[in-house]
């Protein structure tokens, strides 16, 4: 009864709260007066000798409890996030300041997450010495690898391979600004690798390959039908703070290298440097060179860096993906309108799984299209996907669109009028393991379709006569209820989508907008 009371009342003060009444009488008072209740009866606040009440749910996010207790007080959490895009992702905000993306990281995903952090700066290293700034970035990225740039044989420096020569060719065609601009990304993604790997120190190759294996969980958790002890073994393992320290400066390097380098020029329009780092290759698109060469489709397997100067092409690959071989991946594209694909199943478009993956796309008509755990999408990791103007679409079938389990998936969208469709476990989704997944687009006519149909997409929901889909979309927490079978409960995470302005269409099937499960929270604000 109690609940029911709540949930009434909560329209009620939803309906009230546009009047302009000044002397407005206190509604809630009166109704729970009415009914013989208390404010404190709004709410849960667990018991130990509660028969059967799962007290002893793990991952559980810091604020779910006191958000069980106090159900009114969702409203303010929600609007704060709200505040979050519309100040961070306004015209003009973007127009005077370089640190959107790492403020919204910080607000919708680190400060969710995990405590310890403010947003006073990523503490990006800067770069001053004009004197051969970029062979030194690039020196430091070999040598914290253990790796030379230049090779030495037969007592002579050896012709090939010779990194150092690349690297000097490259800087003798380009400015000096843009030089310091891509020395100083270059010296960051060297610290932020440097994060990303005390993050994860305690964890084995063995721990880390397994998770990388493991593309399911959308379908495989809710009702706890498979186990996988190895997320459970690794999940005590890791540094978060490191994790997201991480993250944060990779938010922060992207938008500044972007906007930097939009103002300070470009690269030869026809020029194609191509580097591989003991880290990953680090690669340099001038805005021409696609179209000159004839290529039709650019593949990003492999990647550390990627700074495309304004090509319309086909990407490929790990387009900002994280991957065995690459835990830290970045996709810096300047312009153009570009198509994202992925035929196959991989992490890509800001998917960070066991590291940090971000895309981040200036202007552009665009289009992203992939499989599972792509377009936002973090998995004991962080996936940042920014998309700054243009008219978008997204397509991706499972996890993905801001979608996080164990981690942080994050999908923004700052400007045009937008196009998302999945499957389902999207669109602001924070599955297990306290998973925070956040879809936030500020303005444009915008449609979300999670797709509904059994027939298109086969998840058909019993509580709807298997005629629904379950969703799990648009603002959906849920954890893995193990107590139907094995008995290995994991709370959900925080989904949330937040679109401030246009006239804005939503379809989807079960669970969805705003809508949560098994220690998990879901926030639909429009």
């Amino acid at each position: 009864m109690v609940k029911t009371v709540g949930l009434f009342l909560l329209v009620i003060i939803i309906c009230c709260s546009s009047t302009n009444g000044q002397d407005m009488k206190d509604i809630l008072k009166i109704a729970l007066d009415s009914v013989g209740l208390e404010r404190s009866d709004i709410g849960y606040q667990q018991k130990g000798y509660w028969n059967r009440f799962p007290l002893d749910i793990p991952y559980r996010l810091t604020s779910f409890d006191d958000l069980f207790a106090e159900p009114l007080m969702l409203y303010d959490y929600s609007k704060t996030m709200a505040d979050a895009v519309e100040k961070y992702m306004a015209p003009v905000y973007l127009d005077s300041n370089s640190i959107s993306l790492y403020a919204l990281t910080y607000s919708l995903g680190v400060d969710r997450k995990l405590g310890g952090f403010r947003s006073y700066s990523a503490n990006l290293i800067p770069v001053s010495d004009s004197i051969n700034p970029l062979e030194k970035a690039f020196g430091k990225l070999f040598g914290s690898a253990g790796r030379p740039s230049e090779y030495y044989t037969f007592g002579e420096k050896a012709d090939w391979p010779d990194y150092k020569k690349e690297i000097t060719n490259f800087a003798n065609e380009i400015s000096p600004e843009i030089e310091l601009i891509l020395a100083k990304a270059v010296n960051n993604l060297d610290d932020i690798i440097y994060w990303q790997k005390l993050a994860f120190r305690n964890c084995s190759e063995e721990s880390k390959q397994k998770i990388f294996n493991i593309r399911d969980l959308a379908i495989t958790q809710s009702d706890g039908t498979v186990y996988y002890p190895e997320i459970d073994d690794i999940a005590g393992e890791i540094d978060y703070a490191s994790l997201h320290y991480a993250a944060l400066k990779a938010a922060a390097l992207a938008e500044e290298t972007a906007d930097s380098l939009i103002f300070h020029g470009t690269i030869p329009a026809d020029y194609y440097f191509d580097l591989s780092t003991p880290s990953g290759r680090i690669v340099f698109l001038g805005k021409d060179y696609l179209k000159k060469n004839k290529i039709k489709s650019f593949d990003c397997n492999n990647t550390l860096l990627v700074i495309d100067f304004g090509n319309d092409a086909v990407f490929t690959g790990n387009c900002g993906g994280t991957s065995p071989t690459n835990l830290v991946s970045m996709f810096i594209d300047l312009g153009g309108d570009d198509v994202y694909k992925a035929d196959r199943d991989i992490s890509t478009c800001g998917a960070g799984v066991m590291g940090i993956g971000l895309l981040y796309d200036q202007s552009g008509n665009d289009l992203y299209e992939t499989k599972n755990c792509s377009q936002g999408f973090g998995f004991f990791g962080v996936g940042m996907l920014y998309d700054k103007v243009g008219d978008d679409k997204y397509r991706a079938e499972l996890s993905g669109q801001g979608c996080g389990y164990f981690g942080i998936g994050l999908c923004f969208d700052a400007d045009g009028s937008d196009n998302y469709y999945i499957f389902g476990d999207g669109q602001g989704c924070g599955g297990v393991g306290g998973g925070i997944g956040v879809l936030a687009d500020y303005t444009g006519d915008d449609y979300y379709k999670g797709e509904p149909d059994p027939k298109v997409f086969s998840r058909p929901d019993y509580h709807s006569k298997f005629n629904i889909n379950v969703s799990n979309v648009q603002g959906f927490g849920g954890g893995r209820r193990g107590d139907g079978s094995d008995g290995h409960s994991w709370a959900g995470g925080l989904g949330a989508i937040i679109d401030i302005s246009g006239n804005d269409y939503y379809l989807s099937g079960n669970w969805s907008l705003g809508c949560s499960y098994w220690f998990a929270t879901g926030i639909a604000y429009d």
